[in-house]
């Protein structure tokens, strides 16, 4: 099975544990995805990354795909939530 690469964002919070154990524990794998992994210090450092295509996916607060969909805050992007 050919893998997948992703790029995924995360604020390195307790609740970012999803992204991290699939990645560490290799559920990710198991899924043909290559998880890789982006450490961001802010939420809108990782909605810019997002936003200009430099990441695939990303943990986020709720509100953030919605406001990115409306350009609230920077770029108008569709996304996917």
């Amino acid at each position: 099975m050919r893998r997948h690469e992703v790029h995924c964002g995360f604020v390195p919070l307790t609740d970012a544990a999803v992204p991290i154990i699939a990645a560490e524990m290799g559920f990710a794998a198991q899924e043909g995805l290559d998880l890789i992994l982006h450490r961001e210090n802010a939420w809108a450092a990782l909605r810019d990354k997002l936003a200009m295509g430099r990441l695939d996916a990303a943990h986020m607060l709720s509100p953030a795909p919605v406001a990115m969909s409306m350009g609230l805050g920077g770029l108008a992007r569709p996304i996917d939530a």
